[in-house]
């Protein structure tokens, strides 16, 4: 299996193609928009290749605007989304540009819908909220049809064998709520889509959704589903990692380091504070022993980092951004910490010789 991290800057877009499964984790970019994203697309996937499994963690832009481009242009079997409350979808949405008519901004407010207009051969799985004290249920991929709902934290099983994947989707609402309470002080309320949709198209009630929204702490990330893919058990599979060097080096190279923990957990824009983090741990908690990658939360953001993660020495600790970007990312505190936890830092930009490439026998 080759796992890889794409160079496409401030986004994420990370794939593993094993010989008869290829997973697909998260897909977009905010570093030159959707050009950089779709090319970045059409020069990995061959023109009949199958996307098995495409997990999205969340809907902000920068995760989800190659999806149009993907689902257009490959087959994709199957997508995980995390189950959202509709004012959860709206939250998302006000981070758009407002446009009502675009796919982005219909993924984000309807993604079920959006999904199967662009693509109506493929199956998308819904993630329940995760309850506290679930056990873990099992489930054959293949045997998921359109439509399904699992629960946060089941162990998805495929062809590889020993080889799972486990998506946990973390219930988050606070900050969801108090805009529910918001509006409905304004008599604002939505059961479906279509009751905000209709809300933002008159100009009065527009105005009132948007300083409800001013009304709320400035936390963008929310929820942001987690994904585990890697081993069952300790069965030894064998990882390298290889870096495309500057240009002017004219070759690769595979680091000399060999783990036998070839296991990858994906945190997507998670937030990582207390009580998720405790729910979080208590689920993978046993695989992290599997683990030898982890991609750094929110591009290394220093509000969505912890030294827990970290918990494992040397963990390749992978971090996406752009150069460019206006937030700061990669924070120094964050960078710090996992030098100081003995984290392997890995940084992954819009620079194609930051392309990070692992290899799993």
């Amino acid at each position: 299996m080759i796992r890889t991290f794409h160079s496409i800057g401030q986004g994420a877009f990370y794939t593993e193609e094993f010989d008869e499964f290829r997973f697909v984790y998260d897909c977009g970019t905010d570093t030159d928009g959707k050009k950089r994203i779709e090319k970045y697309i059409k020069n990995h996937f061959k023109e009949n290749d199958i996307i098995n499994a495409l997990f999205i963690s969340h809907f902000h832009r920068d995760h989800i605007n190659g999806l149009e481009y993907l689902l257009s242009n490959f087959e994709v079997e199957k997508v995980f989304i995390p189950q959202y409350e509709v004012y959860e979808h709206v939250l998302d949405f006000m981070y758009t540009d407002g446009n009502l008519n675009s796919f982005d901004t219909k993924l984000t407010i309807n993604p079920v819908e959006t999904i199967k207009s662009t693509s109506p051969q493929t199956k998308v799985i819904l993630v329940k909220k995760h309850m506290f004290g679930d056990d873990p249920d099992e489930i054959n991929i293949d045997a998921l049809d359109d439509g399904d709902v699992i629960n946060s934290g089941t162990l998805l099983h495929s062809c590889i064998p020993n080889w799972i994947f486990i998506p946990i989707n973390y219930d988050n609402s606070n900050r969801s709520s108090i805009f529910k309470r918001f509006l409905k002080n304004h008599n604002i309320e939505f059961n479906f889509p279509e009751d905000f949709i209709t809300a933002w198209n008159s100009k009065k009630t527009k105005r009132e959704i948007k300083q409800a929204f001013d009304k709320l702490p400035k936390n963008q990330n929310e929820n942001s589903m987690v994904v585990y893919s890697g081993p069952n058990s300790d069965e030894k599979y064998r990882q390298y990692m290889q870096l495309s060097l500057p240009f002017h080096f004219h070759f690769q190279h595979f680091m000399p380091l060999l783990s036998i923990d070839a296991g990858c957990i994906y945190f997507g824009d998670y937030e990582t504070h207390d009580d998720a983090w405790t729910e979080t741990d208590r689920i993978l908690n046993k695989y992290y022993s599997l683990t030898g990658v982890i991609q750094i939360p929110h591009h290394g953001s220093s509000e969505n980092y912890r030294d827990e993660i970290n918990m494992k020495r040397f963990l390749y600790s992978v971090i996406s951004y752009g150069t460019t970007n206006k937030h700061g990312h990669p924070g120094s505190f964050t960078t710090a910490s996992i030098t100081k936890n003995h984290g392997i830092l890995l940084e992954v930009t819009e620079n194609p010789y930051t392309r990070v490439h692992f290899f799993v026998e």
